[in-house]
């Protein structure tokens, strides 16, 4: 199997794990582990926290909205990122929904 390359908010992906929300309890998460890579020119360009944002790897693909995004520097010097994103359901949490009149 030949190894793909996958870049997400401008850097290379090093590690992505996610979980899914069943119900109504914890929503669905993916959390990916980023870092620039100077070969390919990546340069790490999060957007605003609460945009939505859509994740793909191969066949899986997640869209939610980006929670939050820290920099952890890494042993060998170079700084990684940490993402996590989260589907919509907290947004809509607090929602009302008028059916009719």
């Amino acid at each position: 199997m030949a190894f793909q390359h996958s870049t997400f908010l401008g850097s290379s992906l090093r590690s992505a794990n996610s979980s899914i929300g069943w119900g109504v309890g914890e929503p669905s998460r993916l959390t990916v582990t980023l870092v620039d890579d100077p070969v390919n020119g990546d340069s790490f360009s999060p957007v605003s926290i609460g945009t939505p944002v859509f994740f793909r790897y191969g066949g899986f693909r997640f869209n939610g909205l980006l929670q939050q995004h820290r920099e952890m520097n890494a042993i060998d010097g170079m700084p990684t990122y940490s993402v996590s994103v989260v589907d919509p359901r907290e947004i809509l949490d607090g929602t009302q929904l008028i059916l009719g009149s």
